[in-house]
């Protein structure tokens, strides 16, 4: 860090002394220069010092110079000066002895959030948002993780990546010609819809955070995709009705969970999720029926800045209030679910740890995520027809 400041004070005296700077330096460059040292948690008397330094060195030239203009072509500007992005003054900073510098770096100047926010800052203050609607709350409709999950993938594969590749910086920046242009650089519909999505839920969420006015929103100017017109769908290999004994017999003589997992799914329709997430409690042997009414899903773990640093697997809602239902058990799959249930009971008393601690088999285990290993999701299932 030391040596990137030397460099920048070097340069700018350089262009200085080469009279090639004859407007005002931005003086927001120095709130984003002291920003980034602050965040770096950098505290040494010589990093202080030359900042200040710096700092001087702008204030110096700026006091004998008038208007505002970025640096040359050569150094990245605060601003993109073809955006239509007014120049709102602050207030000098003062020139500083170095000769008593404090060895702790001043507190930043004022920053003005709605024409010097840098577009990363603002789409991690959302999403931050839009993983704290995740919790249970009587004042907003909880919202799915995996749905935000889906948002942050979106956000990081094409918005950002699209806007670093055009140095697009700062949230004003990201206009409805960028939009446009974004949403030109795929040609999956899907992929349209779901940018045009996230990006209009950013812009929702600065017009409440008084960022920009509702009349601003650039995505008043962003047409929805045209859904492509549907094709002649070919057709997709499955299991016929007439050949689902061949299947069963199948997973019958294999008889492992995963065998018995798949016969429960062909014989009901659950989703991978819910079947992954099935209980005894909720087998009623008694009534012949299974009730759905949870799902085990994998999810993204984030670090502070909104990176993914692990994944965690956790029973979790179901997709639609419609998912919570009763669906009738054949009487097959009744007498292959009470055999697995005789089964799983035998596998948990020769379970050394489980023996050891006197442990049996509880309404509350899942009927066929490996309980007595630590769980593991099955989230994916692929039944080859060949």
């Amino acid at each position: 860090m030391l040596n990137l400041l030397v460099a920048l004070e070097s340069y700018i005296i350089s262009l200085s002394e080469a009279g090639l700077i004859t407007y005002k330096i931005d003086e927001k460059m120095i709130y984003q220069l002291q920003n980034s040292i602050n965040n770096l948690g950098i505290n040494t008397p010589e990093i202080a010092e030359k900042t200040y330094s710096i700092i001087n060195k702008i204030n110096t030239i700026n006091s004998k110079l008038t208007d505002v203009v970025t640096l040359g072509s050569n150094v990245i500007p605060y601003f993109n000066k073809n955006a239509n992005m007014p120049y709102l003054q602050t207030n000098a900073i003062p020139i500083i002895n170095t000769a008593n510098v404090d060895t702790s770096i001043a507190p930043p100047v004022a920053e003005v959030k709605e024409d010097y926010y840098l577009l990363e800052d603002f789409c991690l203050e959302w999403f931050n948002y839009e993983l704290s609607l995740c919790e249970e709350s009587t004042e907003h409709r909880k919202l799915s993780q995996l749905t935000v999950d889906g948002y942050h993938r979106i956000l990081n594969t094409y918005i950002l990546d699209y806007c670093k590749n055009n140095k697009i910086m700062y949230f004003k920046q990201l206009t409805a010609n960028v939009i446009n242009a974004l949403l030109k650089t795929t040609d999956s519909y899907d992929n349209k819809r779901n940018i045009r999505i996230v990006c209009s839920l950013l812009m929702q969420f600065a017009i409440k955070n008084k960022l920009i006015k509702k009349s601003e929103n650039p995505m008043d100017d962003v047409p929805k995709p045209v859904k492509p017109v549907k094709r002649e769908e070919k057709e997709i290999s499955c299991i016929e009705p007439e050949n689902q004994h061949l299947y069963i017999k199948a997973f019958e003589k294999e008889n492992t969970p995963m065998s018995i997992l798949f016969i429960t799914m062909l014989l009901t329709g659950m989703r991978p999720e819910c079947a992954s997430g099935l209980k005894w409690s909720c087998v009623d042997f008694k009534h012949n029926e299974i009730i759905i009414n949870n799902a085990y899903k994998s999810f993204n773990i984030y670090d502070e800045k909104g990176k993914v640093i692990g994944h965690y697997r956790s029973d979790a809602d179901l997709k639609t209030p419609e998912s919570y239902r009763t669906i009738p058990m054949c009487p097959l799959l009744k007498d292959i679910l009470l055999q697995y249930k005789e089964s799983q009971k035998q596998r948990f008393k020769n379970y050394r740890k489980f023996k050891k601690e006197g442990r049996n088999l509880c309404n509350e285990d899942y009927c066929f995520l490996r309980t007595y290993i630590p769980a593991l999701c099955i989230r994916y299932f692929i039944i080859s027809t060949s």
